[in-house]
C-alpha cells in the first residue's frame, strides 16, 4: 500500500461528561465508520503525553490517495 497518511484526533471536552454507556456508543460508531472504508487499512495509536492537542492517531494506508481522502472525510 504505497499511500500513507497520519490523522491526529482530539476529543471535545463535552465527551468527558458522557456516561460509560454513551461513551461506548460513540466509540462503536467511530469504529464502524472506520471499518467500512474500502481498501483502506487503519492502525490506531494513543498520543496522550506525546503530542499536544491530540489523544490518538490513525496511521492510514491505501493503494490510492483518493481512498484515504474519502476515509478521512467520512470520519
Amino acid at each position: 500500500m504505497p499511500f500513507h497518511s497520519y490523522l491526529f484526533f482530539d476529543t471535545e471536552p463535552s465527551m468527558n461528561g458522557l456516561s460509560a454507556a454513551e461513551l461506548e456508543k460513540e466509540k462503536k460508531a467511530f469504529v464502524a465508520c472506520a471499518e467500512v472504508a474500502p481498501g483502506v487499512r487503519m492502525h490506531a495509536y494513543a498520543t496522550l503525553a506525546l503530542k499536544a492537542g491530540s489523544r490518538f492517531m490513525l496511521h492510514v494506508n491505501a493503494e490510492n490517495s483518493e481512498a484515504i481522502q474519502a476515509a478521512a472525510r467520512d470520519l
